[in-house]
């Protein structure tokens, strides 16, 4: 997951640095922090945001876990600049994604910890006929919750573009939330990850829900999420940063993919399972070359004496 948002983050590639600077998106970028003086909320909600403040310190990685994460996550997308199947992702393109996401994420944040903008959300969906929704909050440290801020956002599109013109939620001071209404051409970058997101929370979800991990079905769910990785990455018609992020994804997913090469307990798994065997590896269009290694009675002397 954060191979595929690393796109929308500010990690910049040594391309990118190479590049000419924007200064024009580094300002709308921050314009989005809070000044000096400013809380989470607004002078409405002040003992809300003592009170609650607290729970944040537990979203927080440890910072050595962030350093690891962050060194292969930087190699991959600077992996993806040098391959030849996409353009390498330009400054501009990746500062419009980054942008995107920021404003939803803070708005997020905003109405999260604010009681008076959560009641006022829900009277903007109620006036433009929407089901009022829950803002599902960012955290680091919950792999997919990125996946379902954007889901919750895009269900109250209408109400959000209400409540952030909203006159008591723009004062000098205050929360100013019009600095996070995002443009149409935002919307629809937001729209367009959306299903790629929506896939590896699905993956995530199917690997989890299980009370007894099971090998076998890792390899056919990889082999899934490549196919809608190649979809995204070849579609012509998606926002750059949106086919660069499926290509970091991919990328990432094959550091791990190749390991299974190795692995006999996935090898074993795969040709013993009743649903899978030999010819699951011919449907999924695996080299003759692989299956024969493991298959033939002196594939299986190898892996029995590995």
């Amino acid at each position: 997951m954060k191979a595929v948002l690393s796109a929308f983050v500010g990690h910049m590639t040594k391309f990118q640095l190479a590049e000419r600077q924007t200064p024009d998106l580094d300002a709308e970028l921050a314009a989005l922090e809070d000044e000096d003086g400013e809380g989470i909320v607004g002078d409405e909600d002040v003992e809300s945001e003592e009170e609650e403040g607290e729970v944040e310190d537990g979203d927080e990685l440890a910072p050595e876990v962030r350093e690891s994460d962050e060194t292969v996550v930087d190699e991959v997308a600077d992996e993806a600049d040098l391959e030849h199947r996409l353009p390498s992702l330009s400054l501009r393109d990746a500062k419009a994604g980054q942008i995107a996401l920021t404003k939803l994420r803070k708005l997020a944040q905003k109405i999260h910890w604010s009681l008076t903008i959560c009641e006022a959300l829900a009277e903007d969906c109620e006036a433009v006929n929407v089901w009022p929704r829950h803002i599902v909050r960012d955290v680091s440290t919950r792999w997919n919750s990125s996946t379902e801020l954007i889901h919750s956002v895009l269900l109250i599109e209408k109400a959000l573009s209400c409540l952030v013109i909203r006159k008591e939620f723009n004062r000098p001071r205050g929360v100013r939330l019009e600095r996070f209404m995002l443009s149409r051409a935002e919307w629809e970058i937001l729209k367009g990850i959306k299903p790629l997101l929506d896939a590896i929370l699905y993956a995530t979800k199917e690997v989890s829900q299980s009370a007894v991990p099971m090998v076998h079905p890792i390899i056919p769910l990889i082999n899934s999420i490549t196919a809608i990785f190649d979809k995204f990455i070849d579609n012509l018609n998606s926002h750059p940063a949106v086919c660069h992020a499926a290509f970091r994804g991919l990328l990432m997913l094959n550091k791990y993919y190749k390991r299974t090469d190795d692995a006999v307990v996935y090898q074993i798994a795969m040709l013993m399972h009743s649903s899978t065997k030999t010819s699951y590896f011919i449907r999924a269009g695996w080299s003759a070359e692989w299956i024969g290694a493991t298959v033939t009675p002196e594939g299986r002397l190898t892996l029995q004496k590995s």
